[in-house]
Parts: C-alpha cells; structure tokens; sequence
C-alpha cells in the first residue's frame, strides 16, 4: 500500500474545519476511533493507517450505494466520478464560489486559493480544478449570447 504523503513543499494537511464537523471528527475520536498506534484519523481493521487503496475501495462501495437519482446527478455533474481526489475538485469548486459571490476577481481567487490546495504560486491548477466551477457559467453566457444572436438575426436587426 502506498503511505500517505505531500505532492511538494507548498503542500500543507493543515485544514479550515466547520465546527460542526470538527464536532463530529471529535466524537469519533472520543467514541468510535480507540487509541492507534499513529497518528492519521482512520485506522484499517489491522489498525495501521488506512491505505489509499483501501479509501478508494470505500468510495467505491459509496458510489455503488447511491440512490439512482444521486447516481443520474453525479453523471450529470462529475462525469460519473467519485473518489477521494474529487473531494479536492469539490473544494475548489466551493472556494471559487465562496470568494466569487463576495465579489473577488478570478486573479485573486487564484492567488488566495493556491496555498489552500498546496499549488505552486502561479500554477494553472486552480483554474483546472475548479473547471466545473467556470464551465456552467461559461455555457450559460455562450448559451444567452447565442439566444440573442439567433434572434436578432430572425428579427431581421443584423441584415
């Protein structure tokens, strides 16, 4: 199994938590997780750290467990992915969105969200992994500009 590590040394674990989950992440360490010999979150049955191998088994067991209505919206919407990596998708997408609706420019939101995902400074990974957030809006502008040029040309207005 291949151990967990940092991609680079712009890389960070240090995480931005709700409280409601680290409510929750706390429960499971008082409750449920016991006292493993190391210090990751999750424990295999054996009690080591649990393999990426093994967390992409999870997500699978998950995907399959999906009501058809979630399995049609996670086509729709993830190209039918699910995995652990997606999370990181799911979060830049959700960053993009936070920094965007209180009125950031793209620039800056590139910038601010490098560190949180451990880029490089100026690294395009911000703008690849946050494509699902810039595609609907993108489609959506193409789409209202099409409309409007398709009827300005039935009108007659562009002749």
């Amino acid at each position: 199994s291949s151990s967990p590590q940092l991609k680079n040394h712009w890389a960070s674990r240090d995480l931005p938590l709700s409280r409601a989950l680290t409510a929750a992440i706390d429960n499971y360490i008082v409750h449920y997780r016991g006292d493993p010999a190391h210090g990751y979150l999750f424990s295999s049955q054996e009690g080591a750290p649990i393999s990426k191998q093994s967390l992409n088994e999870i997500f699978l067991k998950i995907k399959r467990s999906l009501s058809a209505q979630a399995r049609n919206a996670l086509a729709a919407r993830a190209n039918d992915q699910l995995s652990p990596h997606s999370l990181r998708h799911t979060a830049a997408v959700v960053r993009y969105q936070r920094f965007s609706e209180g009125g950031m420019e793209f620039e800056e939101i590139g910038r601010r969200i490098r560190p949180f995902m451990g880029w490089a400074p100026g690294s395009e990974m911000p703008f690849h992994y946050a494509r699902a957030f810039f595609e609907p809006r993108y489609a959506k502008m193409w789409n209202e500009s099409f409309d409007d040029t398709l009827a300005a040309l039935r009108s007659g207005v562009w002749s």
